[in-house]
């Protein structure tokens, strides 16, 4: 097939046809031409070469280049004559890539109204098609994934947020819809933390951290949120999107797990872990600064006084009345901790000198000068307690707390309240008070 219109309409004269192939040569959008209901296609321009990426010359010719999947649907809009090809579908071009097309027919009648031709306009949509599948399958995955999405305009107007930010707020679109953010707040985060997420925002920096939100019904929660800003092809930035997860699950269950990894389940107090802990830190400081730390071993003897006659329960009642009464003789910011059934240790971080370690020992004997007494039960407990001190008995943690267990066995050999220790004489002995 050439390119020339093999015939025109009675009326068009041949400049209104050269006029015509001037036009449709200029245009972007392929343009084919059919001759009435024999459907010979008489004319293409080059745009229609380009995007078919090869001439056909009727019907089936047009056909074949259709994609199998689409042929049924333009079969059926030809059915009804040229003038029903009006739609969206997809060609496959010789090198087998698939465009997707839009096109448009209009008859073109004679003097008696006889359709004499029609002609297609053809647009290329692929790259419109790709985005708007991209965008469905982006909407998609904002709807089904489990983090909260919301995205709000520069003004920090919110624009949109999905399901799973209804289900974790308890709030829906039509309510949070044009309000802000701040509708989640629940006041325990400082105004400052708020100022500084702003400040990267605008600057075009991403901010990541963790909000304290308050749902509908009041209930606070953990979210976990990354805020990035979103900028136009200027660099503007235009909105902001925020994704977050719930992690108040998570963090109850760090925190359940941090107790029990920390703490003594049957008194509450810090266990040797953690009194380890504290310790180093307290080292460190001290070093930094040039102060001294004290570490304090108190025993009881319990084995004699918790026989197999007392219930679990009451010995446990027991040993937190015990823990409350050694919290109430030490200093504010002081750490005992239980090591055993009958050892504790305190840390002590005002420990000046040996003579200011004296208070402490004292305050923990009178602590105990009375009896405990619960369900029926009088304990007559006498502690006996062993010092050392950094730095001048040892730089490390485990030195510290074997130096004051040595003092402990010591003082309560010798029948002593308390004893610092001392470095073994020529007899091997350590050096105590009381």
């Amino acid at each position: 097939m050439d390119n020339s219109f093999h015939s025109s309409p009675p009326s068009a004269t041949a400049d209104e046809a050269g006029g015509l192939r001037q036009f449709a040569g200029a245009i972007d959008e392929a343009f084919w031409l059919a001759a009435g209901c024999r459907g010979k296609v008489v004319y293409s321009n080059p745009a229609c070469a380009r995007l078919w990426g090869r001439l056909f010359h009727d019907i089936p010719s047009f056909l074949a280049t259709v994609h199998p999947e689409d042929v049924p649907q333009v079969e059926e809009w030809l059915a009804a004559g040229w003038p029903g090809l009006h739609g969206e579908y997809r060609i496959q071009q010789p090198d087998g890539t698939v465009r997707w097309v839009r096109s448009r027919s209009f008859p073109m009648h004679d003097e008696a109204g006889r359709v004499q031709h029609c002609a297609t306009l053809s647009s290329d949509i692929t790259e419109a098609r790709q985005r708007e599948s991209q965008t469905k399958q982006m909407s998609r995955a904002l709807e089904q994934t489990a983090d909260a999405v919301m995205i709000t305009n520069r003004e920090g107007v919110i624009e949109y947020v999905n399901a799973a930010f209804e289900d974790i707020s308890g709030y829906s679109k039509a309510e949070v819809i044009g309000r802000t953010p701040a509708l989640l707040r629940s006041g325990f985060q400082e105004p400052a933390f708020y100022g500084q997420m702003w400040k990267l925002l605008l600057n075009g920096l991403p901010f990541c951290d963790v909000f304290i939100n308050r749902r509908k019904d009041g209930e606070l929660y953990y979210e976990e949120k990354t805020i990035t800003p979103v900028r136009d092809e200027q660099g503007n930035i235009t909105h902001f999107v925020s994704t977050g997860k719930d992690i108040t699950r998570r963090l109850l269950a760090q925190q359940r797990l941090h107790r029990v990894l920390h703490y003594d389940a049957m008194t509450g107090l810090a266990n040797r872990i953690l009194f380890v802990d504290r310790l180093g830190q307290a080292l460190l400081q001290a070093r930094r600064l040039g102060l001294a730390v004290g570490v304090l071993h108190v025993s009881f003897d319990l084995a004699a006084l918790f026989g197999e006659g007392m219930e679990r329960r009451t010995e446990e009642r027991f040993q937190g009345l015990l823990a409350r009464h050694l919290k109430e003789a030490v200093s504010e910011g002081d750490t005992v901790a239980r090591l055993g059934r009958d050892e504790f240790a305190i840390l002590h971080k005002e420990a000046l000198s040996a003579q200011e370690m004296v208070p402490l020992a004292q305050r923990l004997r009178l602590e105990f000068a009375q009896p405990l007494r619960l369900e029926g039960y009088e304990l007559f407990l006498t502690p006996a307690i062993g010092i050392s001190r950094y730095p001048g008995d040892g730089t490390e943690t485990e030195e510290l707390l074997h130096k004051a267990a040595l003092a402990m066995h010591q003082a309560r050999e010798r029948g002593a309240q308390y004893a610092f220790y001392r470095p073994e004489g020529p007899a091997g002995v350590h050096y105590t008070n009381g």
